[in-house]
């Protein structure tokens, strides 16, 4: 469980921010899993982060299947997948990224400031958010296709992970 001064958000609250914003933006309902199969995907893994700064260090990480990417761009944007290209993909999964961001900046001190989403391609995390420590994960799947959605805490933190 996530703490701050004053609010609290258990792996279960996160789950279903997540959840949500998916649903909302793209009308595709996740699926709870506990698979870890994400590293035996074939294809590209695209990576998307949204950095927080200000009174809390860290970000909101996403990962999933190329494949994943356009079923979600077609759905957000309304286009046929063949038509999808990496913009498109690029676009739809860092606006699901900064929206579950900015929902879970509520549970976070004030202060805390979202940064501009980024998306790459079978990067690691750790370029995205220098000695990041899991705090959060949680993971899903749509059509066969896993994803994983974790929150990641730079060392120099105010809020601590109680077990």
């Amino acid at each position: 469980m996530l703490v701050s001064k004053s609010k609290k958000i258990s792996d279960s609250e996160f789950q279903k921010i997540a959840a949500n914003v998916w649903k909302i933006l793209t009308k595709i309902d996740l699926t709870q899993c506990n698979k870890r199969v994400i590293e035996h995907t074939t294809g590209t893994i695209l990576k998307t982060c949204v950095a927080v700064t200000g009174s809390w260090e860290g970000g909101i990480l996403i990962v999933c299947p190329g494949s994943l990417g356009i079923m979600t761009a077609s759905a957000m944007l309304n286009i046929d997948q063949s038509k999808i290209n990496s913009e498109d993909i690029e676009d739809a999964v860092g606006e699901l990224t900064n929206m579950i961001t900015g929902n879970f900046l509520r549970y976070l001190p004030g202060g805390a400031y979202l940064g501009l989403p980024i998306v790459l391609n079978d990067k690691e995390p750790s370029l995205i958010i220098p000695q990041g420590k899991i705090i959060c994960h949680v993971e899903f799947e749509y059509a066969g296709q896993p994803l994983y959605v974790e929150v990641l805490e730079s060392e120099n933190s105010p809020i601590q992970l109680i077990e």
